[in-house]
């Protein structure tokens, strides 16, 4: 790896555990250089290689840090580097003893290790002049949570549909109501609409507590959740888009606040949200590029209560796209990238290929955990035995294909160990590893 990345700073590889019998057991085959699922757990871990002058620039390992000293010292060398500058070898190179009073065995083993984790991101944040805090998410994991500025944003709610304004208003005013963030303004657009006016009088219909809150927005010629998405936008007003389907529901109130303070980080693209199909399992929690043949969901069918495979679906992180089911992110970046493709990726694809440009720009796109909604998945979005829409699928396909085909073939935040033929994230049978030292001399 070093001498194919010669201006490499910093090394890290994929391990597994190996308990006293000397079995080897539960390998985490990690993602490469993900800052966002780093600041969620140690991603490094104990096997890192890292550039010698920039260790001593560091002054090295710091007391007052132990059980979490190795962490402390990623997060003050990654100050340093770029992050083309860190390299991820997907081969586990080392087995962590699973013994008595190791995080390897329970990860309550070290109570402090935690503690001392979470107090060396949160000095990295302050360093970084990021006035996010730490606190404890999921389990033992950290979570970042980002401030909201004081004024705060004006969220713009775009939702499309076919069929029945009155069903679909009442579905937007469910997700209104389900939120404690204000402001928010509220636009449906439809094909059925022939002019843009605001909710009936009264709005009773649509179960509003207050008059106008609700914009209908037409749409003509065809379907396309592009084209319909890009006319939402047209006619908002806020600084934030959130694009949403028209039979999404909230669990809990702050999952809004949580997307807004995400999105509102200026390295941040797009967020996506956790979500779960009605009997509470789970349908969405990041988007995986080549999966499946195209893309697809790990860990689909998990139920909510379950602990989930390599923690995918508990941390904040970075991912290759997320759902347009539920995704926010700021007006200034949807305009910097011309907005939804309306012309090769109407409908099937127009949010992976959304997610993907925002990346080719240098955005990031994330999936939080904290903002859990389910998706009914009714009516208007089931159109996968539409036979109107399989020439149009077959269309974007091939247009995905040609755009995208090296991030289809190689997802840089999913392992090439893990199998692409199932969501489980199960073993891939052969891995999709390069093995380089296999074609050295010395080896054979």
């Amino acid at each position: 790896e070093l001498n194919a990345h010669p201006d490499s700073d910093l090394i890290y590889s994929d391990e597994d555990k190996i308990d006293s019998a000397d079995h080897r057991y539960d390998p985490y085959f990690k993602s490469d250089w993900n800052p966002d699922l780093f600041f969620s757990l140690n991603l490094i871990s104990h096997l890192g290689v890292y550039r010698t002058t920039l260790l001593r620039q560091i002054g090295g390992f710091r007391e007052g840090y132990e059980g979490s000293q190795d962490y402390d010292l990623a997060l003050r060398v990654i100050e340093r580097t770029r992050h083309d500058r860190i390299r991820h070898i997907p081969h586990v190179l080392y087995h962590w003893r699973a013994v008595a009073g190791s995080v390897a065995l329970a990860s309550d083993e070290k109570g402090y290790a935690h503690g001392a984790a979470r107090r060396a991101l949160g000095e990295h944040l302050q360093r970084r002049g990021t006035r996010a805090h730490v606190v404890r998410g999921y389990g033992e994991f950290h979570r970042l949570v980002p401030p909201l500025p004081d004024a705060l944003p004006l969220v713009s709610l775009i939702a499309s549909t076919e069929g029945s304004l009155d069903a679909a208003g009442a579905a937007l005013a469910t997700l209104s109501n389900g939120t404690d963030y204000e402001p928010i303004e509220l636009l449906l657009v439809s094909e059925v609409a022939r002019e843009v006016r605001p909710a009936p009088s009264g709005a009773q219909g649509f179960g509003f507590a207050h008059e106008g809150r609700l914009q209908i927005v037409p749409h003509d010629g065809p379907f396309s959740l592009a084209g319909m998405n890009n006319a939402g936008v047209r006619a908002a007003r806020g600084e934030v888009l959130l694009f949403i389907h028209d039979d999404v529901q909230p669990i809990s109130r702050e999952w809004l606040r949580e997307m807004v303070s995400q999105a509102l980080r200026p390295e941040i693209g797009a967020v996506g949200a956790k979500l779960y199909y009605p009997d509470d399992t789970l349908e969405h929690a990041g988007i995986v590029a080549g999966l499946r043949g195209m893309v697809g969901n790990p860990n689909r069918g998990l139920r909510r209560s379950a602990p989930d495979n390599l923690a995918r679906a508990s941390v904040i992180q970075g991912v290759s796209a997320v759902s347009g089911a539920c995704l926010i992110m700021r007006r200034r970046v949807f305009e910097e990238i011309g907005g939804f493709d309306e012309r090769n990726v109407p409908t099937a694809f127009t949010d992976i290929d959304l997610c993907f440009r925002l990346q080719e720009r240098g955005y990031r796109v994330i999936m939080t955990p904290y903002a859990e909604l389910h998706h009914w998945a009714a009516g208007s979005w089931e159109r996968d035995q539409d036979s109107r829409m399989v020439p149009r699928f077959e269309g974007e396909r091939r247009h995905m294909t040609r755009r995208w085909a090296v991030r289809l073939q190689r997802d840089p935040f999913y392992s090439p160990n893990l199998t692409i033929e199932r969501e489980d994230l199960s073993l891939a049978e052969p891995p999709r590893a390069h093995k380089p030292w296999r074609a050295h001399r010395l080896f054979e």
